[in-house]
């Protein structure tokens, strides 16, 4: 029986991290980010707003999914690794609660603004998918209803 020392091992560990941060293989999944637009400009958040994007995996009889947080300039990433696999793409933006509740009196705060995409996006209507097989940046562009790698 051979034995490895132990700077051979940690040799051997260091080179298959090397390889696995070049295959962009991390911890199961994969870095994504990206651009909302609207008709190839930028998509606008404006403050006390909420904008979100969603990625629920194509097949799953459940809607939960990866959630991104979209910015005010409308770019959005996921905090957590996104597994390979093709995926729904789902995004909503509501408006400000206290404008809401200013024009709306007597509505409960459970209700909410409404989506100010007018449910184009949600599990049922979204036409976005995406096959997501390494890190990548995405543009999602919200008045033609596409979405490209970058």
């Amino acid at each position: 029986m051979r034995t490895i020392s132990a700077k051979t091992f940690g040799f051997g560990v260091l080179i298959g991290l090397g390889l696995m941060a070049l295959t962009g293989c991390s911890g199961g999944g994969r870095t994504v980010k990206g651009q909302l637009q609207t008709g190839g400009q930028p998509y606008r958040v404006a403050e006390r707003e909420q904008a979100s994007i969603l990625l629920v995996k194509e097949g799953n009889s459940t809607t939960e999914g990866i959630t991104g947080k979209i910015e005010p300039d409308g770019s959005f990433h996921f905090p957590k690794p996104v597994p390979d696999g093709p995926y729904k793409v789902l995004v909503t933006h509501t408006g400000d609660y206290t404008e809401f509740l200013k024009q709306k009196p007597g509505a409960r705060k459970a209700t909410g603004p409404p989506d100010k995409l007018k449910g184009a996006f949600t599990e049922q209507k979204s036409p976005l998918r995406i096959d997501i097989t390494r890190s990548t940046s995405l543009v999602v562009d919200l008045q033609a209803k596409t979405i490209t790698k970058k």
